[in-house]
C-alpha cells in the first residue's frame, strides 16, 4: 500500500506522523519530495512583441470597433 500526502514543512522543520492502521508495522520508507514551483515559461517573443502591437491596437479607433463586445 503507497500513501501519497503533500505537506507544509514548517519553519523548525518538525512533523509528527500518525500511521493509518492499514499500514503494517514494520520497515517502512518515508521519502522526501520537494515541490518546486515555477513560473510557466512565457515565450520572449510575444513579451517583446506587446509593445509593438499596442500601436496599432490602443487606439481610440480600436476601443470603438471592440466596444460591442
Amino acid at each position: 500500500m503507497t500513501i501519497t500526502q503533500t505537506v507544509d514543512i514548517p519553519k523548525n522543520r518538525r512533523l509528527t506522523i500518525d500511521v493509518p492502521r492499514e499500514i503494517t508495522t514494520g520497515k517502512a520508507v518515508i521519502t522526501f519530495t520537494p515541490i518546486i514551483q515555477t513560473l510557466p515559461k512565457i515565450p520572449e517573443t510575444m513579451l517583446l512583441s506587446e509593445a509593438s502591437l499596442a500601436k496599432d491596437w490602443d487606439t481610440p479607433e480600436e476601443d470603438k470597433a471592440w466596444a460591442g463586445l
